[in-house]
């Protein structure tokens, strides 16, 4: 888990485009997605939650069913597989739990998972590395890429942001 403090002057880059997504949409409530982005994705307000009559329990909670939503709506109506958590699920039995792990959670798919104080997207991957050499994770969807010397900083300008994280993502269907 990466925690990135913005201030109020800084937005993360694709914030606009969220919310531009979000404010067209006639029912605020459930999952959407982001026309402007070439990849699958599912997007939920969390705006709502910053309220100071909800205790940290309770925002919690309704957080983690969001999350669930996003999960959900990514298997039904983003059409992505939920072939690995089913391997793993039905894997389970042959492992023991490890200490402390026993309320672990498995996860359908890999993914990305972005959390603002305005909504949560969750960006299901087909892979990790872009050309096999640039680790793309949750900052990289945000719309901060991430170098780690010239080479990988010269491959993402030549190939441009939006290419490396269509490498990485799930592209839309044709």
């Amino acid at each position: 888990m990466q925690l990135i403090a913005l201030t109020a002057e800084v937005e993360i880059p694709i914030h606009e485009h969220v919310s531009k997504a979000a404010r067209i949409r006639e029912e605020q409530d459930g999952c959407f997605t982001v026309p402007s982005l070439p990849f699958k994705h599912a997007v939920i307000g969390t705006g709502d939650l910053r309220s100071d009559n909800e205790s940290d329990p309770v925002i919690g909670a309704i957080l983690h069913a969001r999350y669930m939503q996003l999960l959900q709506f990514t298997i039904e109506r983003l059409s992505v597989s939920a072939s690995s958590w089913m391997a793993w699920e039905s894997s389970a039995s042959q492992r023991s739990p490890s200490i402390g792990n026993e309320h672990e959670t498995a996860h359908p798919f890999p993914y990305n998972l972005l959390l603002t104080s305005s909504w949560m997207m969750l960006v299901p991957r087909q892979q990790e590395k872009f050309l096999n050499e640039i680790s793309v994770n949750a900052l990289g969807f945000a719309g901060f890429l991430l170098a780690k010397n010239e080479t990988q900083r010269d491959l993402i300008v030549q190939h441009g942001p939006l290419n490396v994280l269509m490498q990485v993502a799930i592209p839309w269907d044709p």
